[in-house]
């Protein structure tokens, strides 16, 4: 009878433990949501009413559609700071390389993404930049759940966000 309640006893300890399984996937697999904020230096030397700025994230190679996207009315962007943004119900995976695409609807000048010299330093070792130069990054921090993870902060100079082009982007690698 005892060897019965024990078979028993062990038979329900590994449906449960399957279930938690399934329930609390792996880190780093698909099911791992994360709530992510990105903040970007920009600058906003020039009128920005009734233009958006559009934020996205994207696999290492770019790939369309986006991992995430937002589009905000450009008016919200404060001149010469950390500009933030929420991302939410996302899947990233912890050493992997991502992009953060930025774009500006209005016209050239208006609104720059702050980066680092191209005479180097490389500020940001984990990852590249759109920039003619290998040595630039730009400026970003990426916080997981509320705890920093990733950034660059020098700033040096900038390049001007402009048309739906999406033609800079920076990466970076969350948890490495």
């Amino acid at each position: 009878m005892k060897k019965k309640s024990n078979i028993r006893l062990i038979t329900i300890l590994i449906i449960m433990a399957a279930g938690l399984l399934i329930s609390c996937p792996p880190p780093g697999s698909s099911g791992n949501k994360v709530t992510l904020r990105i903040d970007l230096y920009l600058s906003i030397p020039g009128p920005v009413a009734g233009e958006d700025f559009t934020i996205q994230v994207r696999d290492s190679a770019g790939s369309v559609p986006a991992i995430w996207s937002d589009t905000v009315d450009a008016t919200t962007l404060i001149h010469s700071t950390w500009n933030s943004f929420s991302v939410s119900d996302i899947s990233l995976t912890k050493g992997q390389t991502y992009r953060i695409y930025a774009t500006y609807s209005g016209g050239v000048g208006q609104v720059s993404w702050s980066c680092s010299s191209a005479a180097g330093p490389d500020q940001y070792l984990s990852g590249v930049c759109s920039t003619p130069n290998a040595l630039q990054d730009f400026t970003f921090k990426t916080y997981n759940s509320g705890v920093l993870d990733q950034q660059m902060i020098t700033l040096n100079t900038g390049y001007s966000l402009s048309g739906d082009n999406f033609q800079w982007w920076q990466e970076f690698v969350p948890g490495d």
